[in-house]
């Protein structure tokens, strides 16, 4: 996959003015267990973020109009035919779209992050996303024969299991016959539909989601700047000091180690146990762009630890002293990545079956990362481990 947009988080000038050091309240920088960093440190790894979450939600935005006209397309050109060739071009534009938000995956902070364990945390991430714990192909096929996402109160009468890039990617790829039991009821109506029926409602539903979609990253981009504003004018921040915005970052980051290395890749792989059926855990198996996806996370981790050119996680453990551990955390991530892209076109179910060897492979790059995040470099900056980490040896 192109991951030209990728490769531009590396650039600083486009992280200028939007950091998130720059909306927290002058504090005392006391980190968990009473040990402190200078406050002008913290912010070289702090200001680059906001910039780059600003960056790529605005990016998504993009994608996602690209993708709705896209799909007007298949629209229109179903009221005369099949709309194959439409379709196709729709799942290409779906997977770019795809591609930003699993690096949005590992920025997690603020509204966007979990309400349970996130300062500021309004789960507005399961809102466009919300795999794995809310995935249901047969929940999008009942809505796609109940034909009702137009009703104003859709996206608040449902669960998270009817929308967002899971139930469009199920929308877009997958066969044309209902994964329903026949319990569930909806045989005859999706028979009735006929495949021009399905693929019609499937297009009109699909374009539906990625509005909802659209309207969420903006919400997004407009509360980060909204928080940027007032606290500039009222010195208000969600954080209560910069070493807490230091710690969210990190806790962010850790998605690459509970979801990237657990969820994506040992469960399927039976190196632990599933927390939900593993046959359902693999990531875009519609798709077949699991690879691609562990890909992207591994991208926008390295770009939040080099921040730009000179700034970032990177450059506050140079001037700690601890030049080595950011060369060690920038070469496995940079080595995870090129083992990753390698094995892109390959559907990570067959990899794990065909050849465990590069699976296995994969897996232990990552965890090479994650060793490293949940060690040294959160030893050296007085991090604390996410608690829902803890106790994890995996």
């Amino acid at each position: 996959m192109d991951r030209t947009a990728g490769s531009r988080l590396g650039n600083a000038a486009l992280f200028a003015g939007l950091g998130i050091a720059a909306i927290l309240q002058p504090a005392a920088c006391d980190a968990p267990g009473g040990a402190s960093l200078p406050e002008e440190s913290i912010v070289l790894a702090l200001d680059p973020v906001g910039g780059l979450i600003q960056q790529e939600l605005e990016q998504f935005s993009s994608d996602l109009g690209t993708l709705d006209a896209s799909l007007e397309a298949w629209q229109l050109a179903l009221e005369v035919g099949d709309g194959v060739t439409e379709q196709q071009a729709a799942q290409a534009d779906f997977l770019v779209a795809m591609a930003t938000w699993q690096r949005l995956e590992m920025l997690q902070i603020g509204p966007a992050a979990s309400s349970l364990t996130a300062v500021g945390g309004e789960d507005l991430r399961d809102e466009v996303y919300s795999w794995p714990d809310a995935v249901s192909g047969c929940r999008v096929d009942t809505e796609t024969v109940e034909a009702v996402w137009d009703e104003a109160d859709f996206f608040t009468a449902n669960l998270v299991n009817s929308y967002g890039l899971d139930a469009l990617e199920h929308l877009l790829f997958a066969p044309l016959s209902t994964e329903c039991p026949s319990q569930v009821g909806i045989d005859a109506q999706w028979t009735a539909l006929g495949d021009a029926g399905v693929r019609a409602n499937r297009a009109d539903y699909a374009r539906a989601l990625v509005a909802h979609s659209d309207g969420i990253a903006t919400e997004l981009a407009t509360r980060w700047q909204a928080e940027l504003t007032t606290a500039l004018i009222e010195g208000a921040s969600p954080w209560a000091s910069r070493s807490e915005a230091l710690n969210e970052v990190y806790n962010a980051l850790f998605y690459l180690d509970l979801a990237t290395k657990d969820r994506k890749l040992a469960e399927p792989m039976g190196l632990r146990d599933c927390t939900l059926d593993c046959t359902l855990l693999v990531e875009s198996g519609l798709s077949d762009h699991s690879v691609s996806w562990i890909a992207e996370n591994l991208v926008a981790t390295q770009a939040v630890v080099r921040g730009g050119e000179s700034d970032g996680f990177d450059a506050l453990l140079t001037e700690l002293g601890h030049g080595d551990v950011a060369v060690a955390l920038d070469t496995a991530i940079t080595d995870a990545i090129a083992v990753a892209e390698s094995m892109e076109d390959q559907p990570l179910d067959e990899l794990i079956t065909a050849n465990p060897t590069a699976a296995t492979e994969l897996y232990e790059a990552v965890q090479l990362v994650t060793d490293l995040l949940s060690g040294d470099f959160a030893t050296v900056l007085l991090l604390e481990i996410p608690s829902e980490a803890a106790g994890d040896n995996d």
